[in-house]
C-alpha cells in the first residue's frame, strides 16, 4: 500500500470542514434548549460573565510564539518567530480549528566551504550559503479542554495538515556564482497541550507547546518508499475572541 503524506492530510483537513458544517447546524438545532450546564456545553468565553468561559460558538484567535528545529533541520537552521491565526468552532468540550501559519528559520552557519573534483581540470573550491527556509502552514486541529473553573482551562490535542518550505542556496566561487531555490511540500502533525485563561465575556489568552513533526514523501508497505521527516518544538501564545 502506498500513501502520499501531503495528499493524506489535505483529506483530513477536508474532513475538518465537514464537522465545521455539521456542527453548525447543530448548534443552530440546539441553541434555543441550552440551560446553564456549564460542564456540558461551555467552550469559548462569550456571555459566560466577565473572565468566565461560557457558551460562545465560535472564536477567533491571533498566534505569536517561536519555533526551534530539531535534528537535522536544527543543525542547518536557527529557531524562529512564528505568527498565525485560527478560526474555531466550539462543540461541547471539544474545539476544532483551522489555522494558517509562518515562520522563517535563518541558516544556523553562515556559509560552507568545498571542494569540487573537476577530473583533469583539478578541485574548484566553493563556498555555499543557505537562504532563510520559510514555512507556510495551513492545517485543522482539534482539542479537548478540561475545564477546571470559570476562567481557567487545560487542553490537550493535535494539528493536522500541510506545511509548504521555501529555501535555496547561493554558490559562489571560481567559476562565478549561482543560486537554487527549492519549494518542499510536507504533512504536518503536532500533539500539544496549553492552557486558556478568560479575560473577560469576550477575550481570553492561551499558551501551548506542540511538538511538530513534518513528513515528505510516501511510505509503501512492500519498497519502503521515499518517506522523510523533520521535527521542531514551538510555545505559541493565542488572544482569541469568542461570539
Amino acid at each position: 500500500m502506498n500513501i502520499n503524506i501531503p495528499k493524506f492530510a489535505l483529506n483530513i483537513i477536508g474532513a475538518l470542514l465537514l464537522v465545521f458544517l455539521f456542527c453548525t447546524e447543530a448548534d443552530a438545532q440546539r441553541r434555543s434548549n441550552r440551560g446553564l450546564n456549564y460542564d456540558g456545553d461551555a467552550a469559548g468565553v462569550g456571555n459566560g460573565g466577565s473572565g468566565e468561559f461560557g457558551y460562545a460558538s465560535w472564536g477567533v484567535s491571533l498566534q505569536a510564539g517561536f519555533d526551534s528545529p530539531q535534528g537535522d533541520l536544527g543543525a542547518n537552521y536557527k529557531g524562529a518567530p512564528l505568527i498565525g491565526i485560527s478560526v474555531s468552532k466550539y462543540v461541547g468540550n471539544f474545539t476544532f480549528g483551522i489555522t494558517l501559519s509562518r515562520h522563517s528559520y535563518k541558516p544556523a552557519i553562515n556559509d560552507v566551504s568545498v571542494s569540487v573534483d573537476m577530473g583533469e581540470a583539478g578541485a574548484v573550491d566553493q563556498s555555499v550559503k543557505l537562504t532563510n527556509n520559510s514555512f507556510t502552514g495551513f492545517y485543522g486541529s482539534a482539542i479537548y479542554n478540561f475545564n477546571l473553573s470559570g476562567g481557567f482551562r487545560l487542553f490537550g490535542g493535535v494539528n493536522l495538515g500541510n506545511m509548504t518550505s521555501r529555501y535555496g542556496a547561493v554558490v559562489s566561487g571560481s567559476q562565478g556564482n549561482f543560486s537554487q531555490s527549492y519549494v518542499d511540500k510536507w504533512g504536518y502533525f503536532a500533539p500539544k497541550l496549553g492552557i486558556d485563561i478568560a479575560l473577560n465575556d469576550a477575550f481570553s489568552i492561551g499558551f501551548e507547546g506542540k511538538y511538530n513533526i513534518f513528513m515528505q514523501g510516501s511510505a509503501n508497505s512492500r519498497t519502503g518508499g521515499d518517506f522523510q521527516s523533520a521535527k521542531s518544538v514551538a510555545g505559541v501564545a493565542t488572544l482569541t475572541y469568542s461570539f
